[in-house]
C-alpha cells in the first residue's frame, strides 16, 4: 500500500513540472478568492439633496448658557448651507448677525461698524466668544 502511495506522488510530482503557465493561470484563477459583488448605491442616498438643507438656528439673546449650543448650531449651517447662506465673510457675518438679538446684536452692529474695511468671520466669532462663551462651564462640568 505505501509502495502505490509513491507511486501516486511521483505521479502526481511529475505532473505538476509538467504544468504550462496556462494551466496555471486557470488553476489559480479557479482557487483565488471572488471579489464580492460591490453593491449598487444610488448616487442620492449618498449626496445631499441640493434643496435639503439644516434647520435655522435659534435666535441668540445673550444667555452664555445657551451660546456654546447656539455657535454650534450656526457653524453647522453655515458649514453645510454656506453655498446658500454665506459666500464671502460679510455675508457669513451678516447671517450670524440676523440670528443675534438683544444686546448680542448690539455688540455686533459696533463691532462691524468699527471693522467695516476687513470683516473677518473668524475675527467676529472670536469677538461673540469673548463675550459669551461660558468661562465656568468647565468647572460646573466635573461638580
Amino acid at each position: 500500500m505505501a509502495e502505490k502511495i509513491q507511486q501516486l506522488e511521483l505521479a502526481l510530482g511529475k505532473a505538476t513540472e509538467a504544468e504550462t503557465p496556462q494551466t496555471k493561470k486557470v488553476q489559480s484563477e479557479a482557487t483565488a478568492p471572488k471579489e464580492a459583488a460591490k453593491p449598487e448605491t444610488p448616487t442620492k442616498t449618498l449626496a445631499r439633496d441640493r434643496n435639503q438643507k439644516l434647520p435655522k438656528p435659534t435666535r441668540f439673546e445673550g444667555d452664555k448658557k445657551k451660546y456654546k449650543v447656539w455657535r454650534a448650531k450656526m457653524q453647522n449651517k453655515i458649514q453645510v448651507d454656506g453655498h446658500l447662506v454665506a459666500h464671502d465673510h460679510v455675508t457669513a457675518i451678516a447671517y450670524i448677525c440676523a440670528f443675534l438679538d438683544g444686546e448680542p446684536a448690539l455688540f455686533a452692529t459696533q463691532w462691524r461698524d468699527r471693522n467695516t474695511a476687513s470683516q473677518d468671520t473668524e475675527k467676529f466669532v472670536a469677538f461673540l466668544d469673548s463675550r459669551y462663551r461660558d468661562e465656568h462651564e468647565a468647572e460646573r462640568a466635573y461638580s
